[in-house]
């Protein structure tokens, strides 16, 4: 049985420890860097999942990256992991094709829940 990959969209090496950590006992789990303001994608690489930090090192930027995985990736759930909380905000990233929208600090329960239903349930968005 293939384990599933989740592809970690992050520009802090803490967060994406933890986030890995926390991942590791079900998951494959890829940190995928910003490189020059975009992320560099491997066309081999097919994650399961992604995990998007929204603010690296800026919003803008953020939902840049979200608009190039959905159109590279029009049925991979997106989660977005963010620091910020305004509602404007979330919107936006739903309306680009993020499936969920979850807040630092996160919830280890919830968020491995959330992790869980979107990888066993795909096609989401």
């Amino acid at each position: 049985m293939t384990i599933p990959e989740i592809a970690v969209i992050e520009d802090s090496e803490s967060t994406y420890r933890s986030l890995r950590a926390l991942l590791a006992s079900q998951y494959e789990v890829k940190w995928i860097q910003l490189e020059n303001e975009d992320v560099k994608l491997s066309s081999e690489s097919h994650p399961n999942l992604y995990v998007l930090d929204l603010g690296l090192p800026d919003c803008e930027i953020g939902f840049r990256i979200l608009e190039h995985l959905r159109k590279k990736s029009p049925t991979t759930p997106i989660i977005i992991l963010t620091g910020y909380c305004d509602a404007r905000t979330a919107v936006r990233a739903m309306k680009l094709g993020a499936n969920d929208y979850i807040q630092k600090p996160l919830d280890p329960d919830t968020f491995l829940t959330t992790i869980n239903e979107m990888i066993m349930t795909p096609n989401r968005h």
